[in-house]
């Protein structure tokens, strides 16, 4: 805690490990400066004279109320050309190895200074009424990037300090501070009971936990009251064997996190743990497929998920629980003021392999509150607010009226979205496209890792959110899901970036997003105020069907129920029949199309929009890369046009490609034509059904 530790902590220097640090090529700074620094020096360990010359006791001495502070302190910076790791000067070596690298990698041995702001500003509290402190930071002089925000660099620079009602900087100790984590649960506990009180529905049947004091698997119906346990969300690596799973057999050896979680969860009071790995029987399909389904009530129900965000596999530990050791932060005595580099959290969650993984996606954005260990510090964010080991906050001052929730406006480093899911439906696509960034070592876990956040959209929001392998349904205010709501969700698109070329997965249709690697996808403004109330103006064209392998063929229209019910089982449509006005085409490299039967004229649309061109000139592209086409490269391919639906202002196509040796079409992509032609010298207008003259309707089967 600050209040104990900056009398203790009064070491001249204390360096971080030289694995933390970016060393530029050439050092020429460096050099140029070492000299320098050496000869202004009059003995070892002393503050060289350049340093002097920043005016720490003026900084410090202005008065911390005054609303001037933003341009007092937000205009000083001083020039550090002279700082070199080997310096004699503790201050030099310090900025050194707390400087911030240049944003553009080429850039060699930039110039550096020393930028002074705001505490409160940086980190979001300039408006609340108490004590600001400077903070600092040594960037490149040159770096326009670096003058106002560090949010998304490693840190910031702070004084060690005991006050109570100020942002400063905290000492982190080599072992985990027990009672720092139990006061953040603490007081989420008692002020958080709305956004972060233990809600939702029942635990799964065959729900189990380990016991950490006997170290076996018990089922959760012979835990006695009051039930509660504490979650892990880890890496499992690639050559981990298989867990044990039988419910009461002793777990034996343990790898070094499962341990170290197993440690934490007793330390902080808690007998029980859950780890998916070990909780979730393999052996049980069904079983399986219920735990999976439930992952978001598993997460919400647990009091805090541990998410293990350092290292890369199961036997790196938790850094400061037992053996694994955390990084040191750099910090130098100056006078009777001690400066602390104080990391920031956000980048080294994010750029850790567990925010690559896919099934930590929905494991940490599902948690009503979660523990994360960095190599550098824990981070604490709770549905209400966020914390950082390394700073000091006044909590109470930054959280709204009867600490419901930490203000907005707060922004310490925070790591996952402020309202978790989001505040409406549409934010489900975000959510999607974030999970769509991660990777999975199992292809087929593509559906399975996100069905916790589908489910827990579905309970959310009074505007329910379904889903069908995976396609969002918006139904606006309706109980069930009628055709056009499922037609909207059918007509999303995909987006593919950094050169990605579409490559379809195998086990999963291809009308899902599911049944494609691909980089985005796009719901044309899906789940919005407008879009919900527009579905009641959606005017579907085509009816729809769902044949199993079995035989059996269920109209969408009165069997919505049955449908949604096999689909979260696992069984999946072989196909998905839909009957409406189709056209065949041919489109070209360039992007041309051309058709036979198309009297309306929607080709001609079509072709003179802006808005299709890339879509046009991309279609050929994609998919002689999803099916490895490879003869007749500068010639067309063929597709078909399936209208699904209108509405007042487009008309909805689906783009169907038939492949060779295929029993029926893929999906390859939603266009969206507009209307009414505004970016062309046409003067008609898209009518339906004037405009789908010579438009066959046929029934289509989409695999």
């Amino acid at each position: 805690m600050p209040g104990s530790s900056a009398k203790r902590q009064s070491q001249d220097l204390v360096l971080p490990h030289e694995k933390r640090l970016r060393i530029e090529p050439g050092q020429q700074n460096a050099e140029r400066g070492g000299d320098e620094a050496s000869s202004n020096t009059d003995k070892a360990d002393q503050i060289c004279r350049e340093c002097r010359k920043i005016d720490f006791e003026g900084i410090f001495s202005e008065d911390l109320r005054s609303s001037q502070l933003h341009k007092i302190w937000g205009g000083r910076y001083f020039a550090l050309p002279h700082i070199h790791p080997q310096s004699n000067c503790p201050l030099c070596r310090f900025f050194y190895h707390t400087r911030i690298p240049p944003s553009d990698e080429t850039e060699v041995d930039p110039l550096y200074i020393l930028r002074v702001f705001p505490a409160k500003n940086e980190l979001g509290a300039w408006q609340l009424d108490f004590d600001n402190s400077p903070g600092f930071v040594v960037v490149p002089a040159r770096d326009r990037q670096y003058r106002f925000n560090y949010q998304d660099n490693s840190g910031i620079i702070m004084e060690l300090s005991n006050t109570p009602h100020a942002f400063c900087g905290r000492q982190i100790q080599p072992q985990v501070d027990l009672s720092l984590l139990k006061g953040w649960l603490e007081f989420c506990n008692i002020n958080h009971r709305t956004l972060c009180g233990k809600f939702g529905p029942r635990l799964p049947q065959g729900f189990r936990v380990i016991d950490c004091l006997t170290r076996r698997i018990v089922s959760w119906e012979t835990v006695a009251r009051p039930k509660s346990y504490i979650a892990l969300s880890y890496v499992w690596g690639n050559h981990v064997k298989d867990a044990t799973t039988s419910k009461d057999s002793p777990l034996g050896p343990l790898h070094a996190t499962i341990e170290d979680a197993i440690l934490l969860t007793t330390g902080l009071g808690y007998q029980y743990l859950w780890i998916d790995r070990y909780c979730i029987s393999q052996d049980n399909p069904i079983e399986k497929q219920l735990q999976i389904q439930n992952m978001n009530t598993i997460y919400e129900q647990s009091v805090v998920t541990i998410i293990a965000a350092a290292g890369d596999d199961p036997y790196y530990g938790l850094p400061g629980v037992s053996a694994t050791p955390r990084k040191s932060q750099p910090h130098v005595k100056i006078g009777s003021r001690t400066l602390i580099s104080t990391p920031y959290a956000k980048n080294e969650i994010l750029q850790s392999k567990w925010n690559s993984r896919g099934w930590t996606y929905q494991e940490g954005l599902l948690s009503r509150r979660r523990l994360v260990f960095t190599d550098t510090q824990i981070y604490f964010q709770c549905n209400s607010m966020h914390c950082l080991e390394s700073i000091y906050a006044p909590l109470e001052i930054l959280h709204t009226f009867k600490n419901n929730r930490m203000r907005d406006q707060v922004e310490m480093s925070r790591v996952f979205p402020l309202r978790g899911l989001g505040k409406y439906p549409k934010h489900l696509a975000d959510r999607l496209n974030e999970y769509l960034e991660r990777s999975l070592t199992f292809e087929k876990d593509i559906l399975d890792a996100f069905r916790g956040i589908l489910t827990a959209f579905e309970r959310e929001f009074s505007s329910p959110v379904k889903s069908f392998c995976g396609i969002p349904i918006f139904c606006g205010t309706l109980s069930t899901v009628n055709l056009e709501a499922l037609v909207f969700g059918l007509s999303w698109s995909p987006r593919y970036k950094d050169d990605r070329k579409p490559k379809r997965r195998l086990g999963f249709p291809s009308w899902t997003w599911a049944g494609w690697e691909l980089s985005q996808i796009v719901f044309h403004s899906a789940g919005s105020r407008q879009r919900i109330a527009a579905l009641k103006r959606l005017k579907s064209l085509v009816d729809v069907s769902a044949e199993y392998l079995d035989g059996l063929v269920l109209p969408w229209n009165g069997n919505q129920d049955q449908i949604l019910a096999q689909e979260g089982m696992g069984t999946f449509p072989v196909f998905l029949r839909i009957c409406g006005l189709t056209l065949d085409v041919r489109i070209y490299p360039d992007g041309r199309i051309s058709a036979t039967e198309d009297e309306g004229g929607i080709v001609e649309h079509l072709m003179v929009q802006l808005s299709t061109r890339a879509f046009r000139k991309c279609a050929v592209q994609h998919t002689r890369s999803a099916y490895n086409i490879k003869e007749g490269k500068d010639g067309p391919l063929p597709f078909t046009f399936l209208v699904i639906s209108h509405s007042d202002y487009e008309l909805v196509l689906l783009l169907l490609y038939h492949p060779e040796n295929s029993l029926g079409f893929e999906r390859i992509d939603a266009w969206h034509v507009q209307k009414s032609p505004v970016e062309s010298d046409l003067k008609s207008k898209i009518i339906v059904p004037e405009s789908l003259r010579g438009w066959i309707r046929r029934e289509v089967s989409i695999r």
